[in-house]
């Protein structure tokens, strides 16, 4: 009976940290009527809707406006609203310019109104918590200028994940179901993980080949927020922080007893397409290649077996294996190697 050697090469150890961080300084929800901090007689005394979105038209309702819709000016964190209609009980506007970092945090700004001699101060206007995309986050080495790829964890970071506000996300055409995490603040600070499947968003023979996608959050009423990255559309397939099983057998010992080698390559949902080099190192300019092994089978594994390798085949002398990505490159340095003795 043929006895095998087991002679494991690589390990690829795949690292990377995520961060996170918490919101304070908590609003309430509030609007929908009551001015103050006004001179003169004339106030506002109520809007809609209550609690709006930054760019939602708002209508404001109060005494003492001017009929003129430019006859009104209406700001809120250095910026100035577009006033659409008035007449001298309603205002209509709404904003032009992104207000997110005025209220990053407490979704709650300052509104000041000035018309015909007066103004009227609301300190606490309440905007509607919106998801905002904060970072991504991508569990696996980057590779290929691919924020991230098929198979790889994904975690986004963001305000107004709220359990109420929240309805479903997706990344580019694909709709994730994974879980949300939310704290308990009032802000919804919180975070998404999920994990898409290695043909999830398509494959291509060459792994860096990238796509720019879009991550979507949907509030419950139907808003869609989302922010760009870039995807990679194959696995993931370097070899990189190598730390080998460096093993030696004797030859003769090998022949004596009718030995093989086999040889684990370990990587990270590795391509039918890959291959890995035997070569034996000479000392000269260039390595001696001996053999070329196919890549693994269907399914992106982990890891995958090449041989056997008969004794009988190889001089005496220190081997190396060689990832060969789908391209026909070598990627890297070797991924193992082994000391044949007499």
């Amino acid at each position: 009976m043929r006895q095998i050697l087991f002679i494991p090469f690589a390990i690829v150890l795949l690292a990377t940290s995520c961060k996170k961080g918490k919101a304070d300084q908590p609003a309430n929800p509030g609007g929908g009527g009551g001015g103050g901090g006004q001179t003169g007689t004339a106030h506002i005394s109520s809007w809609s809707p209550a609690v709006p979105y930054a760019d939602d038209t708002v209508t404001f309702h109060g005494t003492g406006f001017d009929p003129t819709a430019s006859g009104n000016v209406v700001t809120t964190c250095n910026h100035v609203f577009q006033v659409i209609s008035a007449s001298s009980t309603q205002v209509k506007a709404h904003l032009v310019n992104d207000i997110t970092s005025c209220i990053y945090y407490n979704d709650m700004s300052e509104i000041v109104f000035q018309a015909n001699g007066w103004s009227d101060t609301l300190p606490d206007f309440h905007w509607k918590k919106t998801p905002r995309i904060m970072e991504l986050n991508y569990f696996a080495p980057y590779y290929c200028n691919a924020f991230f790829r098929g198979g790889d964890s994904l975690e986004v970071v963001g305000i107004g994940f709220g359990s109420n506000s929240l309805a479903s996300w997706s990344i580019g055409d694909h709709q994730s179901s994974g879980p949300v995490v939310v704290d308990t603040g009032v802000e919804g600070f919180g975070y998404i993980r999920t994990r898409l499947g290695p043909s999830d968003l398509g494959s291509a023979i060459d792994e860096c080949d990238t796509a720019t996608v879009l991550v979507t959050l949907t509030n419950t009423d139907g808003r869609v927020f989302s922010k760009q990255t870039r995807i990679g559309h194959g696995p993931h397939m370097s070899f990189q922080s190598i730390v080998p099983n460096i093993n030696s057998a004797s030859r003769a010992d090998m022949l004596a007893n009718n030995l093989v080698i086999y040889a684990t390559v370990y990587g990270r949902y590795l391509k039918s397409c890959m291959a890995v080099r035997l070569y034996r190192t000479t000392g000269g300019p260039v390595d001696e290649l001996i053999l070329t092994a196919g890549g693994p089978p269907g399914g992106f594994p982990n890891s995958y077996v090449v041989g056997p390798i008969a004794p009988i085949s190889l001089a005496v002398g220190n081997y190396v294996l060689k990832p060969v990505n789908c391209d026909g490159s070598i990627d890297g340095s070797h991924i193992g190697s082994f000391v044949l003795t007499p």
